[in-house]
């Protein structure tokens, strides 16, 4: 079976997601914020860095008179970048993993408190992030099993990402993820099934 254009159709499962895009000629004109081709990203320190950085941009957005474009672009570059390492099919070392664990966490209040304060933009990060990693390790189904630490890693994030947020907005694009997820998840496998059937 002939795959599929991964970039063209990333993010175009939900409609719900289609309707809250961002503005594509924001997103242009935006600046790197986090830097994705440091090759340090595989490092400790480099987490701890990004997650002090992100003490100071949640001081920000609890301020009265935020800088919302600036701190909805760096919300957006955070999940861009969380979403590449977490496509990735490999295991990380124990100490890596629970520093980015905290990052994420800290992600995910930042998502919320900005959907809190009116900035929809950003509301489905997380529907997107869950998404696209689940879809790239279904489309490669040799890594979507219990003995691939990189899957139970990502697996494990994805279920925190799933669990952590109490924003409606948020909850309900989660939970249309998750349908959308379980919905592809049964019939690939049914697909797969058919095929091996039919080589029998």
């Amino acid at each position: 079976m002939a795959r599929k254009d991964h970039g063209h159709s990333l993010y175009s499962d939900l409609e719900i997601i289609k309707e809250k895009d961002t503005n594509t000629s924001t997103k242009k004109r935006r600046r790197r914020i986090i830097p994705t081709n440091n090759k340090d990203f595989k490092s400790v320190e480099f987490w701890n860095e990004m997650h002090e950085l992100q003490g100071q941009w949640i001081q920000k957005i609890c301020t009265s008179a935020f800088p919302r474009c600036e701190a909805i672009n760096y919300s957006e570059e955070c999940w861009d970048f969380l979403t590449k390492v977490y496509s990735m099919f490999r295991n990380r070392p124990l100490e890596l993993q629970q520093s980015i664990q905290l990052y994420i966490c800290d992600a995910i209040k930042i998502v919320e408190f900005l959907t809190m304060r009116g900035c929809d933009e950003v509301s489905n990060s997380l529907s997107k992030f869950v998404l696209t990693v689940f879809r790239r390790y279904l489309k490669n189904r040799k890594n979507l099993n219990e003995l691939n630490q990189g899957w139970v890693q990502s697996r494990e994030i994805m279920r925190i990402v799933c669990q952590s947020p109490t924003v409606v907005d948020i909850l309900l694009g989660l939970i249309a993820a998750i349908n959308e997820i379980m919905l592809k998840s049964v019939l690939f496998f049914v697909d797969v099934k058919i095929r091996a059937e039919d080589d029998m």
